[in-house]
């Protein structure tokens, strides 16, 4: 053979069953690709609050909810201080307590006194001659506080002669006037409970008078009321 000359190619004929095949060989010889899972990322580990912060979260509610009842209760106090309370009750006005001389005052005595009735009884009264001479003296304790009239008419009153008379339960005397007005018996100062004071200066005499009772509830009904109406003559 001819070292110049190019050796022929052979040839390749695929058996006959290769070419039956229909399946182009890019198909045959192709290899599938596999899907590959596409990793998922792990869950993260849920996150548990350390015990601190539990505890201080708490111990702040709390505190907050003190404090919250506190204000409160401070602000219902400065309202109840300061506010005026406010009632659709109607308010009813105030009764006055009765003083001490209004308790032994009956009922009778605050009905007004007729004239005839007032005439009737001062006569009563100033019928001198009707009185019956007693040998009891009129005499009364020092008071603080007195007036020289008052200490005088006592003195005068320790010698005096004393005359007596009662009209429906009240104890009426009459001793001679010494030169004493109507201006300076009312001067005249009683420090003990029961005893007589001056009501009345005639020109001759000096009217005294007796109290009812010396408690707070009346002994005798017609007594006090006699004697409030004796007390108007005079005043």
């Amino acid at each position: 053979m001819d070292p110049n000359q190019t050796p022929p190619v052979p040839t390749f004929s695929p058996p006959a069953q290769w070419n039956s095949d229909p399946t182009p060989p890019s198909e045959q010889w192709t290899q599938p690709e596999t899907s590959r899972p596409t990793p998922s990322t792990p869950p993260l580990p849920a996150q548990t609050a350390p015990s601190s912060s539990k505890k201080s979260g708490f111990l702040k509610t709390f505190f907050i909810i003190i404090a919250l009842i506190l204000f409160g209760t401070l602000v219902g106090v400065l309202a109840a201080r300061f506010l005026p309370m406010t009632s659709s009750t109607p308010t009813s006005a105030p009764t006055s307590i009765p003083t001490p001389t209004e308790l032994v005052t009956p009922v009778a005595t605050q009905s007004a006194m007729t004239e005839e009735t007032a005439i009737k009884l001062r006569s009563e009264v100033e019928n001198w001659s009707s009185y019956v001479k007693s040998a009891t003296k009129l005499t009364w304790d020092a008071c603080a506080k007195e007036s020289s009239v008052s200490a005088n008419l006592k003195k005068a009153m320790i010698t005096a002669s004393v005359s007596i008379k009662e009209i429906d339960g009240v104890k009426l005397a009459i001793s001679p006037n010494s030169g004493f007005s109507s201006s300076d018996i009312t001067e005249f100062i009683v420090c003990e409970a029961g005893a007589y004071s001056p009501i009345y200066a005639s020109p001759d005499y000096i009217l005294w008078v007796s109290p009812c009772s010396t408690g707070i509830a009346p002994e005798n009904i017609s007594c006090e009321d006699t004697l409030s109406q004796i007390k108007k003559l005079y005043q």
